[in-house]
């Protein structure tokens, strides 16, 4: 049994974005239950070099690209090893372990929900096209569904990464028919820094957050939720389940 706590949300902002025409999803944390495979691959290697990698510096990570993650976790843990080095040990273990990961629950439901209503569906990361591979292997006609799938890493027109809104504006223009303003995207999010990037798009943003965040750090959102299984597409004028 799935229990839920409350639902948090902004009535007046609900309301201020309910034609939402186009749909952004974060993918670590968000799409597949990837963050725990992360942090348990980060506290591996800690624990090789006889260190510690504590949820506070977890969540300064979460939603950053591999490359910054590695030199926040290298600089705040005094780790003996390169970026290069660190990366490249967070793949190999990456590589065995990734590949295991689930889509998070009630989000089959709404892509293929939004899917059949034609609805324009994209994915914006952090991760690169490396990581994409290993981690969707097991899902690759459910990925198929999205209209395109953008890597911060890997679109030299992407300049900064998350909190600032490079990716979800990038992601936005490249909607075959792309939306007619920022606040016609609905944004998914896990991590403070997608939401502070989504924020920062004026886009609107359901988050669904580690139920470890503060929740203080989930101020600016839309809507926050602790799965995607609440969730009603109506809130947002998309068709509402049952259609």
């Amino acid at each position: 049994m799935c229990h839920l706590r409350n639902i948090s949300f902004d009535e007046t902002l609900v309301e201020m974005y309910a034609n939402v025409t186009h749909v952004i999803f974060d993918l670590d944390g968000l799409l597949l239950d990837t963050e725990k495979i992360f942090e348990k691959v980060a506290c591996m290697i800690a624990e090789e070099h006889g260190k510690k990698h504590t949820w506070k510096l977890q969540l300064k990570i979460m939603g950053k690209s591999a490359k910054v993650g590695a030199e926040i976790i290298l600089q705040e843990t005094g780790i003996p090893m390169t970026v290069e080095q660190y990366r490249q040990r967070t793949n190999e273990i990456c590589k065995e372990i990734l590949p295991a990961a689930e889509i998070n629950p009630g989000v089959e439901k709404l892509v293929r929900h939004l899917k059949c209503h034609q609805i324009p569906m994209a994915v914006a990361t952090s991760s690169s096209n490396n990581s994409i591979q290993i981690k969707t292997v097991r899902h690759l006609e459910f990925f198929s569904l999205f209209d395109h799938v953008i890597s911060s890493e890997e679109e030299p027109e992407v300049k900064r990464s998350k909190p600032f809104p490079d990716i979800f504006l990038f992601c936005a223009s490249r909607f075959a028919n792309p939306p007619t303003s920022s606040d016609k995207v609905l944004v998914f999010e896990d991590s403070y820094f997608g939401k502070e990037a989504a924020v920062a798009a004026r886009m609107p943003i359901v988050m669904i957050p580690d139920q470890r965040l503060d929740r203080s750090l989930t101020r600016g959102a839309t809507l926050v939720l602790d799965s995607m299984e609440q969730f009603k597409p109506d809130d947002f004028g998309l068709p509402p389940y049952g259609n």
